[in-house]
């Protein structure tokens, strides 16, 4: 039987950009079960704006069970980032692969934006 956790990511723009704004996303790793996150393996989590890497963690604390999941907010600078009207955000979690899991297609979610 497979006992393995399955993590999922989720992404989605907390208020469409206006001109002059940052990208603000919501970004959410939930567990879909059966096993369990056990905080003992650390693994990361990334977030890419036209495949260019705005925001990467690695989370060594956090323990989840079947249905738990966490989210945060994070605004992505456009004057440090720079990046074009027009494009995709990526939230990746278990970017590594540290975590043995039941499923591993839906690690990544990805949504477009457009000013």
């Amino acid at each position: 039987e497979n006992v393995s956790p399955d993590l999922q990511a989720d992404i989605v723009l907390v208020t469409p950009p206006k001109a002059g704004e940052d990208l603000q996303v919501r970004t959410t790793i939930k567990n879909l079960g059966p096993g369990f996150v056990d905080g003992q393996t650390p693994f990361k989590y990334t977030i890419k704006v036209n495949n260019n890497e705005v925001f990467s963690n690695t989370d060594s604390y956090t323990s989840m069970g079947q249905g738990d999941s966490f989210s945060f907010d994070y605004p992505v600078p456009r004057a440090l980032y720079e990046y074009p009207d027009k494009g995709s955000i990526t939230f990746i979690v278990d970017t590594e692969d540290s975590i043995d899991e039941a499923n591993e297609d839906n690690n990544e979610k990805e949504i477009p934006y457009n000013y």
